[in-house]
């Protein structure tokens, strides 16, 4: 079974983090968990002194941020919407490089899940995916939820939080783990799960005309292997209560799970990811990141160490 007890959202105070915390309330809603809003100054707080505000180069000053107690108004009244639904919500403000700002807060609180938009104020300078999102995702200590702009279905008061939920499955320890979490998942929302796996099979095992008659029989092969394979992995309470489906597709893996994720109407995509290893920037790249970018809906991420 899953637990939620406190959800960190990375605020900048664009549109992108007030959705995100919209996400984040609808599952603190379904958990009864607490929602923690956390912004990560611009630069270092300037130590008390004299107004730099006198002398020739005044004009020319850099103007200073905004004090701690500024921004943590500003966060209490972007965190309001929680309080409303009569969640705990409570803000921080954090300094540092924004990634690891959030990882370490996430770590400290202890943070559960991480809700955050996959896009922000300032370009490639906040949160893009290529910057303060893949970084968050590899280095947190906990699942995180990416939420596009494209996914503006939020789940109604009341309602299970997801309906159809669709997890990729590669074989590996990290896709083992996000298949516990998505059937924990399903079982709990009363959803439809999809489980899946895509067959990248190389070119001499296409069907073209000419091709050895016992060529054209490996792919089916294969295809009933891996069906047979995710079968197995699918627990008995998952059977029971998540109506799952397994599929096993052919073709490059991110372009299947986002071809499945829109043809199915799918509400969120659970995927493992590599622990920090040296290859971790490779897995993500090849795969995770490539669904994070493109999917339109939600994509939780969990690392499988």
């Amino acid at each position: 079974m899953n637990t939620i007890h406190r959800i960190l959202v990375p605020v900048d105070f664009s549109e992108h983090s007030s959705f995100a915390l919209q996400h984040a309330i609808a599952l603190g809603r379904w958990y009864k968990a607490e929602i923690v809003g956390a912004h990560v100054a611009d630069m270092p707080f300037p130590a008390p002194g004299p107004d730099a505000g006198s002398g020739a180069l005044a004009g020319l000053a850099t103007p200073r941020p905004a004090p701690r107690q500024d921004l943590l108004e500003q966060l209490e009244n972007f965190l309001e919407p929680a309080r409303r639904e009569g969640l705990r919500a409570s803000g921080a403000v954090l300094e540092g490089h924004p990634a690891r700002a959030l990882a370490d807060h996430a770590l400290s609180l202890p943070a559960d899940l991480i809700v955050m938009g996959t896009h922000g104020r300032r370009g490639f300078e906040r949160f893009v995916l290529g910057s303060v999102t893949e970084r968050l995702v590899r280095l947190a200590p906990c699942p995180v939820l990416t939420v596009p702009r494209a996914a503006h279905e939020l789940p109604a008061p009341g309602r299970t939080p997801y309906r159809t939920i669709l997890c990729p499955v590669d074989f590996s320890g990290h896709s083992m783990k996000a298949l516990e979490f998505s059937m924990s998942l399903a079982v709990e929302s009363d959803a439809v799960l999809l489980v899946m796996h895509s067959l990248e099979w190389m070119p001499e095992w296409d069907t073209a005309e000419g091709a050895p008659p016992s060529r054209p029989a490996l792919p089916d092969y294969l295809e009933s292997q891996a069906r047979e394979r995710l079968g197995s992995l699918l627990d008995q309470e998952t059977r029971t209560f998540a109506r799952p489906e397994v599929l096993v597709v052919r073709g490059k893996a991110y372009r299947e799970i986002l071809r499945i994720a829109g043809e199915r109407s799918v509400e969120v995509i659970v995927m493992g990811l590599q622990g920090r290893g040296p290859i971790d920037l490779a897995v993500f790249g090849s795969t995770t990141n490539n669904v994070v970018r493109a999917a339109e809906c939600p994509v939780l991420t969990l690392r499988g160490d």
